[in-house]
């Protein structure tokens, strides 16, 4: 999910016209922190992309493939001439907490393809193109579980964690090119991939 800033009306204001005419692509911009993110950058919650017109497009891309995050990045490019910010936001959740004695490898394996894996190669990709014009800012969805324990499964932990000290890599790396990289971490949020919000709110 991509989307062009050129009618960012209230949130363009409140930080003095910074994101007007900007140019972001935001990973599962389809539901939960992207959706929200995309309805607060742009207006207030709308549809996304069917509601939200011209400035807004939706692009499938499968970020465990390098390849699509390769063609979602170069055809933002080729619509809009630029990238101004990428926020790596797809993610996905394990459906309870558990042991790690009850942890698989492919519980493992995949919470590391899809969480860090997918920030990876977007973070790679958006640098590629941001670096030549020495402009940007990259975005991650990390979690609280990166500063406190107990708050997610082992997997989930690791992978966020990951993205944490990416981030913290990245920004050493690429503050010489003007490149903003920054972790967004959030506590427990009611989204469609938290399937243990409910133990949360009820007890």
């Amino acid at each position: 999910m991509y989307t062009h800033l050129d009618s960012v009306h209230n949130l363009a204001k409140a930080y003095n016209g910074r994101l007007k005419g900007k140019v972001a692509i935001i990973t599962g911009g389809a539901s939960g922190i992207g959706a929200a993110t995309i309805s607060k950058i742009y207006k207030q919650g709308q549809a996304i992309a069917d509601r939200l017109g011209e400035h807004v497009t939706y692009v499938h891309c499968d970020v465990l493939e390098e390849d699509e995050v390769i063609n979602l990045i170069d055809s933002t490019i080729a619509k809009h001439g630029k990238l101004d910010i990428m926020y790596n936001n797809a993610g996905v959740m394990d459906r309870s907490l558990g042991s790690i004695l009850d942890t698989k490898k492919s519980d493992l394996d995949w919470m590391l393809k899809v969480n860090l894996g997918g920030a990876f190669f977007g973070a790679k990709h958006a640098a590629r193109v941001m670096v030549p014009p020495r402009n940007g800012c990259i975005l991650f969805t990390a979690s609280a579980c990166t500063a406190l324990g107990g708050l997610s499964t082992h997997s989930y932990a690791a992978a966020k964690c990951g993205i944490w000290g990416l981030a913290r890599n990245l920004a050493s790396e690429l503050g010489q090119y003007s490149i903003r990289v920054n972790c967004v971490s959030p506590y427990g949020l009611v989204t469609g991939i938290t399937p243990i919000t409910d133990a949360f709110i009820y007890g």
